[in-house]
């Protein structure tokens, strides 16, 4: 909480109610106490009024559990937070309401409700659980530079959509390389950034539909057998930051089908005659949100994974979507706090750029 004190002053009103919130609302679970208490012991009495009423009048055998009321308390709640939630993002600015209808989504709060396990990349040190607080929210960070080496103005969007550094790069390769060695727990034939069937004469395509007709074109990832026996299934994968000032009022689902629309335009056709094949653009968010297409991915991979370990599907599924919010929170903090440019130091001198060259001149 010292973090969050330091690092993140709280608000008179909407911002508070967002934190006590639960995760899958778009809050952090801190509960407030003084609101909570009262509740709680309505739900309480209600539970247990049959086991009171057994006790009052004497009864020998105990009555039986009070599902009815437990699912009564349940549906409540669930009532009340969305409620407070559609009253929150009401209130709120159009950044924070897009970082709640973003932490709204499945598995894009499961860093927050995870233990911290280094051996499987869930864990993240003080400072980068401050900066993932603010992150979550949108909200900008302390200590950022104020230029960037590109030299554009560094602020929060600036630093996730900025090439310069190469950490666009990574955090689409990370995915890539993921999804990858998913494909391949349960496919032995998987391959990382294929090069397309090059079109000759007898294709006739329409380039100003935004075919891609490149000689060398490649997607992300192919595996065989996918979605059907002995046909390839070719994917390419693309991470957007929906808070963009292009995309910050357009609603989620229709960024993302924005972004699969574009990513079929320019491969669909030439996959599906040209490679003989099928083709799934995989969508993500800065916060691990996957789009349509992508998640119809990851339910037939789980699926298959889950059959061949002889393990639950809901195991499975919740696992890879953990791994992927912990996944693309790590590469936004890179993004952020990245080095995008090295200092040159005019005191080190000559530093070698043929260590077997300058041995032998030295004679070591």
């Amino acid at each position: 909480s010292s973090g969050i004190n330091a690092e993140w002053p709280l608000r008179p009103g909407t911002e508070r109610e967002i934190m006590a919130l639960p995760t899958r609302f778009g809050g952090l679970g801190i509960s407030n106490l003084q609101d909570r208490a009262p509740r709680e012991y309505s739900a309480s009495r209600l539970i247990t009024s049959e086991n009171v009423s057994a006790i009052k009048q004497q009864k020998m055998c105990v009555p039986p559990f009070n599902e009815y009321a437990v699912a009564q308390v349940k549906g409540n709640l669930a009532e009340l937070y969305k409620q407070r939630s559609s009253s929150a993002k009401h209130h709120a600015s159009i950044t924070l309401r897009r970082a709640l209808e973003l932490g709204e989504e499945k598995g894009a709060s499961n860093w927050l409700t995870t233990l911290p396990l280094t051996e499987q990349g869930f864990v993240l040190n003080r400072n980068e659980f401050t900066d993932a607080l603010n992150l979550r929210y949108y909200r900008e960070l302390r200590g950022l530079p104020s230029k960037c080496p590109c030299g554009q103005q560094f602020g929060l969007t600036h630093a996730l959509n900025c090439k310069t550094g190469g950490f666009v790069h990574i955090r689409h390769d990370s995915l890539r390389d993921l999804n990858a060695k998913l494909l391949g727990k349960v496919h032995k034939d998987v391959e990382k950034e294929p090069s397309l069937i090059p079109i000759n004469n007898s294709h006739s395509t329409d380039n100003s539909n935004g075919n891609n007709t490149a000689d060398g074109a490649r997607v992300d990832i192919r595996a065989r057998g996918f979605w059907r026996n002995g046909q390839s299934a070719f994917f390419d994968v693309r991470v957007t930051n929906p808070f963009s000032a292009s995309a910050i009022k357009t609603p989620i689902s229709k960024i993302f089908d924005n972004h699969e629309r574009e990513k079929k335009r320019e491969y669909n056709w030439r996959i599906m005659n040209v490679d003989n094949g099928t083709f799934t653009p995989l969508v993500y968010t800065i916060s691990g949100n996957v789009g349509l297409e992508c998640g119809k991915f990851y339910n037939h991979l789980c699926t298959k994974i889950a059959n061949k370990n002889n393990e639950k599907y809901s195991d499975v599924i919740s696992w890879v979507r953990c791994k992927v919010s912990f996944m693309c929170l790590k590469n936004a903090l890179m993004c952020l706090r990245g080095t995008r440019s090295v200092k040159k130091d005019n005191n080190i001198g000559y530093v070698s750029d043929d260590f077997k060259y300058d041995v032998m001149q030295c004679r070591f």
